[in-house]
């Protein structure tokens, strides 16, 4: 099994303001499944008094013929562009019990999707800042369509609910846990993915397109301690669990330890394990016994049984005299077992990080 790889290249940009910030990021996405993926990006932060002001700009050039999509009834490679803009503001209203309202909005543009997405929110803490409570609201709008014909759109709405509370126990511990529910309404398939229909006494399947419920509602809720072990080392242990009316579950756990190596070092090490069920409407194989053709019936994957073990090291490297410079070096294996999926029933994946970014002017 061919392994997949990620590399990103995180870029400064060129010097500014002293309380600003600014990435140029170049990534490179290719795996096992024929999928490339060649990402670069920019990033700029600006601090104007209690205002921090955020924009950001990626595209995407994707190219390959993932099982995923391609099939007997659709045999070519996709290509596609996708460029996606950003800017977001957060206000810190009152320093002295502070409570920070924030807002973005977003826009990626290719040639057969448009999504826009908008966000509001607001963090207040309590407690002689003991206490971190936060709500977020987002809402989004997709508009889809497909290259093989032009008449062809559909379109989805989000809203999603965000909230988090975050407790310091101790100088050395804190509690995080964050609960969100998502309502999605509209079209959730793939116009390029076909399903095949097989009937028993017919020596060849039918395609079919994709068919998915038009609603999808979910609930998440995530815990997570975070807590200094002696001098040197921290650790964090996190739990999360989703459920949707698809009749998805998941678990996720991931472990976390930091090591502060001298002044400039911090050296890590991480695992993350997932697991998730079914969709009630997902088949590895959909047989026509006279009934005709399922309503519902999808080929995705990732709405199948399946699982992925995650784990990395990283290397966080503090850089120049006035440690205006910052490196990161990390490194990760991804292994996904699709339970119930023939085509491909596994995935071996290998993630590279090389990054390097600077506080802009004046003093970091």
């Amino acid at each position: 099994m061919r392994l997949q790889l990620t590399l990103a290249l995180l870029l400064a940009a060129s010097p500014g303001r002293a309380d600003s910030r600014a990435d140029a990021t170049l990534r490179v996405y290719t795996d096992d499944d024929d999928m490339t993926v060649v990402s670069p990006s920019v990033r700029a932060e600006a601090e104007v008094g209690r205002t921090t002001i955020e924009a950001s700009a990626t595209a995407d050039a994707v190219t390959g013929a993932s099982i995923d999509v391609v099939t007997s009834a659709s045999p070519a490679a996709i290509s596609e562009r996708r460029v996606e803009f950003g800017v977001g503001a957060t206000r810190t209203v009152t320093p002295t019990a502070p409570l920070a309202l924030s807002g973005s909005l977003h826009g990626s543009f290719e040639v057969d999707h448009e999504a826009f997405r908008g966000e509001a929110g607001a963090s207040v803490e309590l407690l002689d800042r003991q206490l971190t409570l936060g709500a977020r609201y987002t809402g989004g709008r997709d508009a889809i369509g497909t290259v093989m014909d032009p008449s062809f759109e559909r379109t989805r709405v989000l809203h999603q609910v965000t909230t988090t509370v975050s407790v310091i126990l101790d100088r050395r511990t804190i509690v995080d846990v964050v609960v969100e529910g998502t309502t999605s309404r509209g079209y959730h398939a793939s116009p390029y993915r076909r399903v095949p229909l097989v009937a028993p006494d017919w020596p060849t399947p039918t395609w079919l397109a994709e068919e998915v419920p038009a609603t999808r509602r979910s609930i998440a809720g995530a815990g997570r301690l975070r807590r200094a072990l002696g001098e040197t080392w921290f650790g964090a242990l996190g739990y999360r669990v989703y459920r949707d009316d698809w009749s998805i579950t998941s678990q996720t756990a991931s472990v976390d330890a930091r090591r502060q190596l001298g002044a400039r070092v911090l050296a890590g090490v991480g695992a993350r394990a997932y697991h998730q069920t079914g969709a009630d409407f997902y088949r590895a194989a959909y047989v026509d016994d006279g009934g005709g053709a399922p309503r519902f019936r999808t080929r995705d994957r990732t709405l199948g049984p399946m699982r992925t073990l995650f784990g990395s090291l990283t290397v966080d490297v503090t850089l120049g005299e006035r440690r205006a410079w910052h490196a990161l070096v990390a490194g990760g294996v991804l292994a996904s077992w699709f339970l119930d999926f023939p085509p491909q029933a596994d995935r071996h994946a290998l993630l590279v990080t090389l990054s390097l970014s600077r506080a802009l002017g004046g003093e970091p």
